[in-house]
């Protein structure tokens, strides 16, 4: 007659990971429903949750979250729309996991580097600098054609309470001898460099039916959403001020009204 004895934990063979040590993941901010379906005795089964999100390691997660900047860093160079696939190219994160990465993305960009992620559209984006609110920076400081030729069009639009027509945006640039059609010997290829200034979101040009019923249209600029987050309204003013060689108080009241208009940029439209 045989007689079993117990197990203990010196029988035990830790050589080979048991069930519940194989591939252990922590997953990525599980909500309370989760844990307390995998905790108490319920139908719940691991399956349903690594169907709506990719259950991740900590260490994957912060190392999603760390390429994600670098990636984000390195699209800015050109300051245009990125895509959100663009950054999470080649991960694991997916569905609602890849949100929740990109709200700690947008939460380091912040802290650390002191920039701003905003969704412009549906899983797009662009980098701005909040605190970078000087117009007069964009002009005096660290002469740049690009960053000239965009003062004066900002500018432009402003005085035109913040849409210009283009034929009305030629006759100003005219005014001060600059061509759309021709290169310039300071600013060179304005037209191409106005259409760059368009994909990266700092004017924006848009059309309005010349008459009723008629298909031809009539393009306009106005600021994209780019400069109303970086540039405030009282820099503008102060340019204009030094350029009227005059004071911030004796600016026409015209100007300091669209001014007031504008202060704030406007809200973004929710897309999740």
């Amino acid at each position: 007659m045989s007689v079993r004895r117990k197990r203990t934990l010196e029988d035990e063979d830790y050589s080979q990971p048991g069930p519940s040590q194989r591939n252990k993941k922590v997953p990525f901010k599980a909500t309370s429903a989760q844990r307390t379906a995998s905790d108490g005795d319920s139908d719940y089964e691991p399956q349903d949750y690594s169907q709506s999100q990719t259950v991740l390691s900590q260490e994957t997660l912060n190392e999603i979250i760390n390429n994600a900047v670098i990636q984000i860093l390195a699209h800015n160079n050109t300051l245009r729309p990125f895509k959100r696939s663009d950054i999470l190219h080649n991960t694991k994160a997916k569905g609602r996991v890849a949100n929740q990465v990109m709200e700690e993305v947008k939460k380091k960009l912040s802290d650390i580097y002191g920039v701003t992620l905003l969704e412009v559209e549906h899983q797009k984006y662009i980098l701005v600098n909040p605190m970078n609110k000087k117009l007069e920076k964009y002009i005096h400081e660290q002469k740049s054609p690009k960053r000239d030729l965009l003062g004066l069009l900002l500018t432009i639009i402003f005085v035109n309470n913040m849409q210009v027509h283009e034929d009305k945006l030629r006759e100003c640039l005219q005014k001060v001898k600059v061509d759309l059609q021709d290169n310039h010997p300071y600013f060179g290829d304005v037209n191409k460099q106005i259409q760059e200034f368009e994909r990266q979101m700092y004017i924006v040009k848009d059309y309005v039916s010349s008459a009723k019923g008629q298909e031809k249209t009539q393009p306009f600029y106005v600021w994209g959403i780019r400069a109303k987050h970086e540039i405030s309204m009282n820099s503008i003013l102060e340019v204009l001020a030094k350029i009227y060689d005059t004071t911030l108080e004796n600016l026409p009241p015209s100007l300091k009204s669209i001014a007031a208009r504008y202060t704030e940029p406007e809200p973004m439209e929710d897309f999740a």
